[in-house]
């Protein structure tokens, strides 16, 4: 689904997109820089939603989407669930700031509400595939909250702020339910060596307070190559005072990744301290229900046309009463950013 932001500013970008007055005034820049955040494909939450524009269904399915590891010919917990985003309002604030500055700082928040559809169901093995059943449907309204800040720089004085301002670095985005009971503190990649039969670790996210004061330039952002294989690791706390009548760890965690418009992938990651064979590899999730979820991703293909624009992840943790109780709250909490993937 592609989020569109409604940004009240937005009625001055004509005006600034032709200004050549050597002294613009702050609504004119304020006004440009709040275009140049409009512009950049890095700064978005698509992949959020489990469905396009068009209501079309563009997660990919597999046996991810089954909330557990297989154990046999069975699942632990045999659901399904996707997310449809029906609204998004936000705006873009400038933060204050002197005509002068070379340095100015934004503040990006948003609104969105929808629609959380779970699926129970049986599942079986048939002709050597699993097969899933749905037996009940249950919904459940969402709001959630997001925020991220934006750091711009001036590169020229000729006048034309679309020309003399960048975007200089934007923090992830964080993206929460109100009250949320789960929340993720780390996040890790390690790229495999085939060679060295080894990991080395290319890429960490401490998830705190001072996450939205941490700006990453472009380069900053994980760049991977075609058919890397990465061993992702999420950690979670999980505060819920009714986690212990669910199975567990009481919580998922799922990856979600948007390509570009018409895909959108999600993979589940584990807990449960399996070393699964995975093509001769394994999870390495080295102990069973301690909020430290892992998972093997083999990096997708690159852009049409050697693109190299980014592509957009975000991790989530969601727990159980979310998913299993119809009754239950809704507790769910994503950091986002974006990613690049390039060619062998």
């Amino acid at each position: 689904m592609k989020i569109k932001l409604f940004i009240s500013l937005a009625i001055a970008v004509l005006l600034v997109s032709n200004c050549t007055d050597n002294n613009p005034t702050t609504d004119d820049l304020d006004s440009a820089l709040t275009q140049l955040v409009e512009e950049d494909d890095s700064i978005s939450i698509d992949g959020m939603s489990d469905y396009s524009d068009s209501g079309i269904l563009l997660v990919d399915e597999d046996e991810d989407s089954l909330l557990g590891r297989s154990t046999g010919d069975i699942y632990e917990f045999p659901i399904r669930w996707v997310r449809r985003i029906e609204s998004v309002t936000g705006s873009v604030t400038i933060e204050a700031h002197v005509i002068d500055a070379d340095t100015v700082y934004a503040s990006i928040d948003r609104h969105i509400t929808g629609t959380l559809t779970v699926f129970d169901g049986d599942t079986a093995t048939v002709d050597g595939n699993l097969v899933f059943t749905p037996t009940d449907t249950t919904q459940k309204p969402f709001e959630m909250d997001s925020q991220r800040r934006v750091r711009f720089r001036r590169v020229g004085n000729s006048g034309i702020l679309l020309d003399d301002w960048i975007v200089d670095g934007i923090t992830p985005v964080i993206c929460q339910s109100a009250g949320s009971t789960v929340t993720i503190t780390d996040i890790h990649a390690d790229l495999y060596d085939l060679g060295s039969d080894d990991y080395t670790n290319f890429f960490n996210m401490a998830v705190n307070a001072d996450l939205l004061n941490t700006f990453y330039h472009r380069e900053g952002w994980p760049h991977l190559t075609v058919m890397d294989l990465i061993r992702t690791r999420v950690d979670v706390t999980n505060s819920n005072p009714d986690a212990g009548s669910y199975p567990g760890s009481s919580e998922g965690v799922f990856m979600h990744f948007k390509r570009r418009n018409g895909f959108k992938g999600r993979r589940a990651l584990f807990d449960d301290g399996s070393t699964l064979n995975w093509h001769g590899l394994t999870s390495h999730d080295q102990t069973e229900n301690d909020n430290e979820f892992t998972r093997i991703w083999l990096i997708h293909g690159s852009n049409p046309n050697g693109e190299n624009r980014p592509c957009h992840l975000l991790f989530e943790v969601i727990d159980y009463e979310t998913l299993l109780n119809p009754e239950g709250a809704y507790n769910a909490y994503m950091v986002g950013f974006p990613y690049f993937v390039q060619a062998p």
